[in-house]
């Protein structure tokens, strides 16, 4: 148990003790707390406390023991209370279903996979009730969607033309390249699939000598409409190449774990 001290939206200063349990092989502990309460007749508030949302905030710190954590589901998420000491529920329920949010690291957006995956990744829990006066502690329950992978394999597509329009196959995913242009030296290569792109792991590009193109993650998005869900993903290249071969490493072994939590967290206001 650890004890911090920090400034809740410039209004009090409290010690903070964090919480932390493991299920299911992944640690779940807090991190953060941040309460923003709206003075009458100061609708600027909030915003002087930089677009922090009247309620209050939880983020916790998901960490594998072993494997990555390739992406949250928060479809599949939820919270199932939200109290503090005082016996103040601070949930409207009839949105519960958004409380729990994207990683706040690499997405915003829905559930996108973090190429790569990682050991550790964070979840943001929002609660849009004010806790009572004299409450000194929060306690969440819930459950959250980790998909997590630890094996891949490769896959390859060979003599890619390198250009806006170009369709190709890696494995069982469909892609085409949508755009290829040049930015602050590099060179932006955009992709898209309708296809389930969670299993990506890398990709790389090579040259016609066989020589990998310097490359970097250089952002993703995924687009939802009434035809489906449309994933792109955005590379940064050192160098361009008439045609390339594309690399595509895939995780075999990806899963969904539900992690359920219980969390309490004591401030002092």
């Amino acid at each position: 148990m650890k004890a911090f001290s920090l400034l809740l939206t410039g209004i009090f200063l409290v010690r903070l003790s964090f919480a932390l349990e493991v299920t299911n092989g992944c640690k779940v502990e807090v991190v953060g707390v941040r309460v923003v309460a709206v003075a009458k007749d100061n609708h600027d508030f909030e915003w002087a406390l930089r677009g922090g949302a009247p309620g209050v905030t939880v983020l916790l710190k998901l960490t594998l023991a072993e494997g990555k954590i390739v992406g949250l589901n928060t479809d599949e998420s939820k919270v199932d209370s939200f109290t503090d000491d005082q016996g103040t529920d601070l949930v409207d329920w009839h949105t519960k279903s958004s409380l729990i949010s994207e990683p706040m690291i690499s997405t915003w957006l829905g559930f996108q996979p973090q190429l790569g995956g990682a050991s550790s990744d964070f979840v943001k829990l929002t609660a849009p009730t004010q806790p009572a006066k004299g409450a000194t502690q929060f306690h969440i329950k819930g459950k959250i969607a980790v998909q997590i992978a630890s094996q891949t394999n490769q896959v390859a597509a060979e003599n890619v033309k390198l250009a806006s329009g170009t369709e190709l196959t890696l494995g069982q995913t469909a892609w085409v390249i949508s755009d290829v242009r040049p930015d602050g030296g590099k060179y932006v290569v955009s992709l898209k699939t309708k296809d389930d792109i969670s299993t990506l792991a890398q990709l790389g590009f090579y040259d016609e000598l066989g020589n990998q193109i310097p490359s970097e993650p250089g952002g993703s998005a995924i687009q939802t409409s009434d035809k489906g869900k449309i994933g792109r993903l955005d590379f940064l290249l050192k160098k361009t190449a008439e045609r390339v071969k594309v690399v595509a490493t895939c995780w075999t072994d990806l899963k969904t774990v539900m992690v359920p939590f219980s969390v309490k967290t004591g401030m002092g206001l």
